[in-house]
């Protein structure tokens, strides 16, 4: 059996690090600057700040400042040249980030990596616990990686959690009462957008969200749109993606915003879900608008992100009503709890 983790920038937040949009545009538009291009886009950030919050899905929305000719080859340049500055921006700041973090205490890394990987069911309610639990109970599960991320800190301790002597002690196959064989692989870490030493992608998911249709015929902006940019690379991250989703049967999401412009990914996940009914969809969604005492409050936010995953990747009612099942909800989890710096 294979579970496959989404990893997002939540878990770089839940280890101590500042690494959300906001966080760095606050820093971005505070550094001087002499270009006339580039102080104007600094300017409409910080006019639109929350919007810009949101940077890949804004930078799409972005594009409508510029001219909708055809002839619109000197604004797409002054476009892609905004980006890129904030492009370098990013990865200066980010590994600045990166760096603060100390892997010290390896006992606790050890035992949280444990807990929230090879256990991660615990996090979840009784019935899909029990569900999952059932579905473990097989001669081997393996764990993929899909870090959304551009840092390395996640893998890290992956790899930390492989060197363990626990780990270990898990693939000698040892029979216990609740599982027949506990035979677990933690395989590679899998970054979809590159890392900040490797092809960094950063974009939109597909031209529609360009919303200047003038620029969506230019070669230029496929770098911003992370599939196209993938393909032009010819790095064979979409396809290992779409490998990785088509033979896993549970899929972890952790510290995603089930967003838009990774919708093709959301897609190809929905289509497995659809096509095989014994796949099992996991989300953990981080709200702390969300109290634990109050039923109403739980109930609506898994409702709501249901129907979110369902929106992003273009369901109908009838096959939401497929899938819905088999979609679990976990609010407020202390998994990937564990401060790094």
């Amino acid at each position: 059996m294979q579970v496959l983790f989404f990893i997002g920038n939540g878990f770089d937040l839940n280890v101590g690090l500042h690494t959300q949009f906001r966080d760095v545009l606050s820093c971005y538009i505070k550094e001087q600057t002499n270009d006339p291009q580039i102080l104007a886009f600094k300017n409409d950030i910080n006019k639109n700040f929350d919007n810009w919050s949101s940077f890949e899905k804004q930078m799409g929305v972005y594009t409508e400042n510029f001219s909708h000719d055809t002839d619109a080859a000197s604004d797409i340049i002054t476009f892609d040249r905004c980006i890129s500055d904030f492009y370098k921006f990013l990865h200066k700041y980010l590994t600045g980030e990166e760096n603060k973090a100390a892997y010290t205490n390896v006992k606790e890394i050890e035992d949280v990596f444990m807990a929230s990987v090879i256990n991660f069911q615990q996090y979840l309610e009784n019935v899909p616990n029990e569900k999952i639990t059932k579905m473990f109970r097989i001669d081997t599960v393996n764990f993929d990686f899909i870090n959304f991320n551009y840092t390395k800190i996640f893998d890290k301790c992956i790899n930390i959690l492989k060197n363990s002597i626990s780990y270990a002690k898990i693939n000698k196959k040892i029979n216990t009462t609740n599982l027949n064989v506990t035979s677990r692989y933690l395989r590679e870490v899998f970054h979809i957008h590159g890392t900040l030493t490797n092809k960094m992608a950063l974009g939109v998911d597909n031209k529609d969200q360009i919303r200047n249709p003038a620029f969506r015929s230019f070669a230029l902006i496929n770098s911003r749109i992370k599939p196209l940019a993938n393909t032009s690379l010819e790095n064979g991250n979409n396809q290992t993606m779409t490998k990785l989703i088509n033979t896993s049967d549970i899929y972890c999401i952790f510290g995603m915003s089930i967003g838009s412009t990774d919708k093709t990914w959301w897609i190809a996940i929905a289509n497995q879900l659809i096509a095989n009914q014994m796949k099992r969809l996991v989300i953990f969604w981080h709200d702390d608008t969300v109290n634990p005492i109050f039923i109403d409050g739980i109930i609506a936010t898994n409702d709501m992100i249901i129907t979110l995953f369902c929106k992003e990747a273009n369901l109908s009612d009838e096959q939401k009503n497929i899938i819905e099942g088999r979609i679990h909800i976990a609010i407020n989890k202390e998994i990937f709890k564990i401060k790094l710096c």
